[in-house]
Formats: structure tokens, sequence, C-alpha cells
């Protein structure tokens, strides 16, 4: 048992040294960019006048009055633009901030970051103006209220701009514990061990039983046992310490291919930490146990030998039945994760004509409706004009609610509506994307070949299985159309327009033809594909809220991307003025690969995490049923030497198998998650070993009659 707690607390050491590895520079990271910083918004107050080499040279104007205010205030700006998980673009005039990064004029890099597979590309906030303006900014605090106002109106009055706090953006302390939390499975595994480690001591102070009576006999105090216990702590603590260190400089120097002082630092706090918090929870175990012991005057029964098991019992039985609730959980993400992988990779050839096939993403501007209204008929222009090189696919019906239903499930109200209604099973594209992904109609030609291009056309690719519904799709379609084209400006945003005239035009499809999503958290009828939706043909005539909502998360473009990522459409962002919102692009086919980077990485987490929980159950019950044995050694003698059947020797212990069958379906029930027939199984073999070495190891000892 003592091999035992020292490998636990190595365990303990380990599993800390890992998170700390994860979550030190990301903590950092986070509190360089984030702490002592407040977010505001710059808006343009008028994003859809046409631009001109005036209002270009009112922008750079802009920002050198920004940086010579900043100066004479002591107030920095700071922007950033994630372009994708490995790279990071920082706008700043912020010099303590390149100073601590080590900023590279001529490279415009960070020569030192936290975690250099990130890279950190920086510019100076003066060349904003190539990018767009508008958008999220961090202000360093300190500022008065009298200059935040000063500049508010001077930007109002002389560039037409609206400066605004951002209320609801996290502070830096906010992102530092979400970061924290990020890592939920981690700290679970940390948590279960630690319970597990403090279990096995709490087991080894009441086996001790005997030596404590002697001790108490011979004089010895309160101080001379915990002196014991950190005596007995010591080889344990200084080999995990070392073992620590070594994990971490080697994840530091050759995974983040970085070492800050700073992270060695709070990572030997950390330990230092934990070391205190172990030598302190043990010694009150220490404390407890032997202020519980003392109190019996009669030590000499201990001396022969006495234990308490009944503390053993109830400690081992109640972590149990806390395991076997949770563990349908972990098994289901486990094996969740798992299929997610086999779907992931089985599908791997269908992204391999992706590589380069890039999304575009758009940047926040405002919560406020009229600041952001321009915006939005910007974006509209824009992608019109641009439609024949940005693909569009929106499969947003598709999308999955938290609870587990996709969104066409929870806006109909049954399997046929699902298949006629514009809410249901259907799905927006336009022409470019059925250049990349052609579709044959039911003469076996290119639908785009019966397409009536007219801004009062709709046209809708039906699978020619529904064709018998097609008044009631005509009707759908048609009520659908002008809720997005007249109802959304009209009654959200007051606009007068005229109701437009639609006709409905149905292309019917040959079946089983499938739309590949381009998304990878999509997955449809099959992995990344949908087969056989209605699918609406986009005129240009919808909501200009629409076209900035696909911007954001259905538009693909095909190009070799530069530091942006934005080279084959870059002339059109600055010709529309789309700088303020799109502002990067990020490869479909890298996330992809870094979606099964991360969902390896969680099955990694599930694995350890599984197989802590059953080796702990093991423990568990392997504690309850020696203890048992124990408890009843002269009961089971006795059986044993009048001739009892072994059934009727150990059939207590079989029925409390039985009830951890039970607790364990009933966690399955609580949760909703049914239990497999292999964790059934597996907690039955768990049980059922544990009963068989429990038993085999009292006979050892000397538990069977002889």
């Amino acid at each position: 048992m003592k091999k035992l707690l020292k490998l636990f607390i190595l365990l303990d050491f380990i599993v800390i040294t890992i998170f700390s590895a994860i979550i030190i520079p990301e903590i950092l990271e986070n509190k360089t960019l984030f702490q002592d910083r407040q977010a505001v918004t710059l808006v343009e107050k008028t994003a859809d006048k046409s631009p001109d080499l005036e209002e270009t040279t009112n922008y750079i104007e802009m920002l050198d009055y920004l940086n010579g205010f900043s100066k004479d205030q002591d107030l920095t700006f700071m922007k950033i633009i994630n372009k994708s998980d490995n790279e990071k673009i920082i706008f700043t005039n912020d010099n303590l901030f390149l100073e601590k990064v080590g900023y590279d004029k001529n490279e415009n890099r960070a020569l030192s970051w936290y975690d250099n597979r990130e890279e950190l590309i920086l510019y100076p906030l003066k060349e904003l103006n190539k990018y767009g303006v508008s958008g999220t900014y961090l202000i360093s605090d300190g500022y008065s209220e009298n200059s935040f106002a000063e500049i508010q109106q001077h930007l109002d009055n002389q560039y037409n701009f609206v400066l605004e706090k951002d209320d609801g953006y996290q502070p830096g302390y906010l992102i530092i514990v979400k970061t924290i939390l990020e890592e939920p499975y981690i700290v679970t595994i940390l948590l279960i061990l630690s319970i597990l480690t403090i279990s096995i001591y709490l087991y080894l102070c009441i086996k001790n039983s005997k030596q404590y009576a002697v001790q108490i006999l011979t004089g010895f105090t309160f101080k001379d046992i915990i002196k014991q216990a950190i005596s007995r702590l010591s080889l344990p603590t200084i080999t995990g310490l070392l073992i620590a260190n070594i994990i971490f400089f080697g994840y530091s120097l050759f995974v983040l291919k970085s070492f800050i002082f700073m992270s060695f630092l709070i990572f030997e706090i950390v330990l230092f930490l934990f070391v205190i918090a172990m030598l302190i929870v043990f010694s009150l175990l220490e404390y407890i146990w032997f202020k519980i012991f003392s109190k019996n005057a009669n030590y000499y029964l201990y001396v022969k030998g006495k234990t308490s098991f009944t503390p053993l019992l109830i400690m081992s039985k109640a972590f149990q039945v806390i395991l076997l609730l949770i563990l349908p959980t972990f098994f289901f993400l486990l094996t969740t994760t798992l299929t997610d992988i086999k779907e992931q990779s089985a599908a791997t050839n269908l992204w391999e004509n992706t590589q380069d096939t890039y999304a575009t993403a758009t940047q926040f501007v405002s919560f406020d409706y009229n600041l952001k209204r321009p915006y939005e008929k910007q974006a509209k222009e824009f992608y019109i004009n641009n439609d024949h090189q940005l693909a569009l696919i929106d499969i947003s019906n598709y999308d999955k609610l938290s609870g587990g239903p996709y969104l066409y499930e929870a806006n109909t109200n049954s399997v046929h509506e699902q298949l006629v209604s514009p809410y249901g099973k259907s799905i927006y594209v336009n022409a470019t994307y059925l250049s990349w992904n052609p579709i044959l109609d039911t003469f076996g030609k290119d639908v785009k070949e019966s397409f009536i291009i007219a801004n009062d056309t709709l046209n809708l690719l039906v699978p020619e299985h529904l064709k018998s519904y097609e008044t009631e799709i005509v009707n759908n379609f048609t009520e659908g159309y002008l809720f997005k084209s007249y109802d959304i400006p009209t009654n959200i945003y007051n606009e007068e327009i005229e109701l437009p005239v639609v006709n409905i035009n149905i292309i019917y499809t040959l079946p089983n033809q499938t739309y590949f999503t381009y998304n990878n958290e999509s997955y449809g009828s099959e992995p990344f594909q949908i087969i056989d939706p209605i699918a609406i043909i986009d005129n240009h005539m919808l909501d200009a809220s629409q076209y900035s909502s696909w911007l954001s998360r259905a538009t693909y473009f095909k190009d070799t991307p530069t530091a942006i990522g934005l080279e084959a459409i870059q002339p059109e962002i600055d010709k529309y003025q789309m700088g303020s919102q799109i502002q990067s692009a990020y490869s479909v086919y890298d996330s992809h690969a870094n979606s099964i980077k991360i969902l390896k990485r969680l099955q990694m987490l599930y694995t350890s995490l599984l197989i802590v929980l059953a080796v702990s159950l093991f423990l568990y019950s392997y504690y309850f049923f020696y203890s048992k044995l124990e408890k009843n050694r002269k009961v089971i003698q006795l059986k044993k030497h009048v001739g009892y059947p072994l059934f009727n020797i150990y059939k207590d212990n079989i029925y409390f198998i039985f009830f951890d069958m039970t607790v364990l379906l009933m966690g399955s029930f609580f949760t909703g998650i049914a239990a497999s027939v292999f964790l059934i199984c597996g907690v039955l073999l768990i049980s059922t070993v544990a009963l068989f070495i429990a038993i085999y190891i009292g006979q050892k000892r000397g538990m069977e009659y002889d």
C-alpha cells in the first residue's frame, strides 16, 4: 500500500505538470494582451459611402491623431486579428508591449512569445488604414473620463467615427479564469487522483492502528507523528519534483519552442503550493485519526491487531457510488469522440480538393442596429459584385443545438415539414458553389442551365421524390423568401420598401446527390455532406443582414493566401471598403486537420480520465471487499470450518456487485445516457476481479481457517 501511495503521488505531480505546461503560457499570453485594458468599438457612422483618396487620407490622419493623443494622455491602442489558431496579427502603439515581445521592426515579428507554435505578427497602429479602421480595440486602463470624452468628440466631429466602451467584453482576469476552465478534463483527472491519493493515505492511517497504539503507549506525541508523516512523503515528493521539472522543461523547449522565465517561476510556485497543500492535508488526516484513535482508552486491543474497518467500508462504498454515477457520462464522451474521429478521418478524401479553398471571416462591428446597418448594406454590395468568385453554401438549418437535436428538428413540427419547409432540411447555395460542386437535373444536365436569372424569380433545386408536394413547397418557400427579403427590413430596421413579387422556378434533381459543406463542424446526412436537400439559389434580393451573416460563416474562395490570406479578393475588399469587416481568412483544409488534432487530444484526455476512473473504481472495490472480509474474518473462518458452500460464504459480497451494477444503471438514467454493454461488462469485470483478489490476499494473510 505504501508503494501504491508513492505511485499516486508521482501521478499527481505528472498531471499537475501537464496542466501547468498547457495553462501557464495561455494565462501569461492573455495577461499580456488583456490585463489592464478596456475594450472599445470604433465604428464609422456612414460606412456606405464610396471610397476616394481624401477619405483614405482622413483614415491616416485619424490614426496619426490617435497616436499623438495616446502619447499626450499615456493611452495605448491595440487591435487583435486572429487569422487562425496558429497566427495572430496585432496592430498597436504600445511600446511596452512591443519591448516585452522583442519586436523586430525589419520583419514585423515577435522574437519571443509564450507559445512559438503561434506566430505573432506585429504592425504599427498607423498601418491599420490598409486593413480597415473600424472594429474592436483594447485601450489601456487608467485614462480619465474627460480624456475619453475628448477623444470621442474629436473622432465624431472630425472623422465621423463613433467610439464606445464595450461593457460586454470580458476583462483580463475573467479570460484567465475561462482559460483554466477550458481544460476541465485535466482538472477532473487531477481531482480524482488527489481524492484517490488522500483515500489511500487514510487507508494507511487506519491500517496502521497497531503502530499508532504502540507509539502512544511508548510516549509518541502528535508532533512526532507529523514528523513521521513528513518523512513518509519526502522520497515521493523529491522524485515527483524532479520528474515534474524534467517534463515542464522538455515541453517548453521542444513543444512550445520557448522558455520564458516567468513561466518557469509560476510553475515552481505551483509545485511549491502543491507540496505545501499535500503536507497540510496529510498532516490533518494524521491529526484527525490521531484524535479519534486517542479517545479509545484500550490501546492493547490495537496492539494485538484490532483494526477499525467501518470507516474504510463507508469511505470505499461512498467513492464507488460517486464513480459509478459519473462513469456513463465520460464513457459516452469517449465513444462520441472516437466516432467523430472515425468519421472525420474517413472523410479525408473529401477534403483533399480543398487545399486551395479559404473561408472569409468577419470582424464584430457593433450591437447597435443603426450603426451596423450601413456595414450590412456594404457587405451585400460586396457579395453581389463578387459572387462569381465567392461560393456560398449556408447549412445553418443543420446546426446542432446544445440539447442535441438539429435546428431543422427544432424549427419544424413533423418529419414531413422538415422535407418541404425552408426551415427544415434546406440549404442556400449560389451558382459559384454549383460550379465547384455540380448538381444534375432529372435529364442529367447541369442545373445551372435551367436557371431563370431575374430579381423576381427564386430558383429551387428539389429532389425528384418530392415532386408530389410541389404546391406545398411553392407556398412554403414563397413565405420564407418574403420573410427574409421584406419582413426583416420593414419590421426590424423600419425601412420602407415595396413588397416584392416572387416566382418560384423549381428544378427537379436526380436522387442521392450530395452537397459538400466546406464546414468542419457540420455533418448533415453524411459526414460533411448533405444528401438531397431542397437547395435555394440566392438571387441577391434578401435583406442585407443575411449577406453580412453569410460572409462571416458561409462564403468561400480559392486562392493561395498571403499574410492576411485575402490576396484574391483584397482589391475588391479595398474597392468596397470592406477592410473593417473582412480582415482575415482561414484555410478550410487546415481547419479540418486542426479539428482532427483537437479530437485526438480529447480522445487522449477522455481515455486517460476513464483509465483513472477504472483504476479508482477497482481500488475502492478492492478496499471495500477486503475491509468487509477482514471485518467478518471469524465468521468466514467458522463457515468454512463447518463446510458452507462458497456462494453462501461470500454471497453478501456478490450482492454488493449487483448493487454496483444498479448504481451504474441509475447513473445512466439520471444523465440520460444509455450504458453500453461494454461499460456494463467492464464494471462487472472490475468488481468481480476486485472481489477475487481481496479473497486471495485475505487467504494469503491468514484469513482462511486452518
